[in-house]
C-alpha cells in the first residue's frame, strides 16, 4: 500500500471520493466521529469503484486518547460542520462570527461520547511507511491531532490543515494560527500555501516536509488554482 491518504474530520467523505476516483492506487483512510458523517462514508466505501480503497473509522482523532476506542466527549452542534471535541467559548465570541447568509449562532444541542484514536498508533499498527498527504478539518483542535502524530509525523509528506486565524476563540482553548506554524516548522514543515476560508475567519494551510523535498512528489491535493 504505497498511495496513503489520511482525512481527519471527512464530513460525507466526498473529499475522499474524489482523491481515491482521480487515483486508482489510492487508499484514503477517513476519520469522523458523527454518525451521520460516518454513515454517509460507509456508504460511498460500497461504490464499486472505491471498494477496498475508502477505509472509514468513526473515530476522533486526539493526542489525549490512551487506547484505540477510548471514550471522550464530543460537542454536537446545531451547525453539524461544527461539531468539536471543544466546547464553544462565551456567547459574545459565537455572536461575532460572521455567519453566511440564512445561518443561525451556533449552540451545542447535545453531548455524547465518542471513540477516539492517535495518529501514530494507527499508523505503527499498520503498518503504514508513507503517508502521501493528510487534510486536517477538525473544529478547534488542529494541533491537538497533529500532536496525535507523535514520531510518526516524520512518515509525512505533505499536510493541509484548516485553523481559526480571527483574535477570539470560537472553541474554548482552540488551536491559533501562529502556534500551528511554529509546532509544524519545529517538526521540519514549511508553509507552501494558504487558503482563506470561511469569509476570511479561517485558513487552510498546506505544509510540505522539509525532508521529502528533493522527492519533488508533493500532491498539493485541493490547492487553489493559481
Amino acid at each position: 500500500m504505497q498511495f496513503v491518504l489520511f482525512d481527519i474530520g471527512s464530513g460525507n467523505a466526498s473529499r475522499a471520493v474524489k482523491w481515491v476516483t482521480n487515483n486508482k492506487r489510492a487508499h484514503v483512510f477517513c476519520f469522523d466521529p458523527l454518525d451521520e458523517c460516518h454513515g454517509k462514508g460507509l456508504s460511498a466505501a460500497k461504490d464499486k469503484y472505491v471498494k477496498g480503497r475508502l477505509h472509514v473509522y468513526p473515530l476522533a482523532v486526539t493526542a489525549s486518547a490512551h487506547f484505540e476506542g477510548q471514550k471522550v466527549p464530543f460537542y454536537i452542534c446545531n451547525d453539524k460542520s461544527s461539531c468539536s471535541l471543544l466546547p464553544f467559548a462565551d456567547k459574545p465570541a459565537i455572536t461575532r462570527w460572521k455567519y453566511p447568509p440564512g445561518r443561525v449562532s451556533f449552540r451545542t444541542t447535545k453531548v455524547v461520547e465518542v471513540p477516539s484514536i492517535r495518529m501514530d498508533k494507527f499508523i505503527i499498527d499498520r503498518r503504514l511507511e508513507r503517508i502521501l498527504f493528510v487534510r486536517i478539518e477538525t473544529q478547534g483542535t488542529a494541533l491537538d491531532v497533529v500532536k496525535s502524530f507523535g514520531q510518526q509525523i516524520s512518515k509525512v509528506m505533505e499536510f493541509a490543515i484548516k485553523v481559526h486565524t480571527v483574535p477570539y476563540d470560537i472553541y474554548q482553548n482552540q488551536t491559533k494560527k501562529d502556534e500551528l506554524v511554529e509546532y509544524m516548522h519545529s517538526k521540519g514543515f514549511s508553509v507552501y500555501g494558504v487558503q482563506p476560508w470561511s469569509r476570511n475567519q479561517e485558513e487552510i494551510i498546506w505544509f510540505a516536509s522539509r525532508k521529502y523535498a528533493r522527492a519533488g512528489q508533493f500532491l498539493h491535493l485541493d490547492y487553489p488554482e493559481k
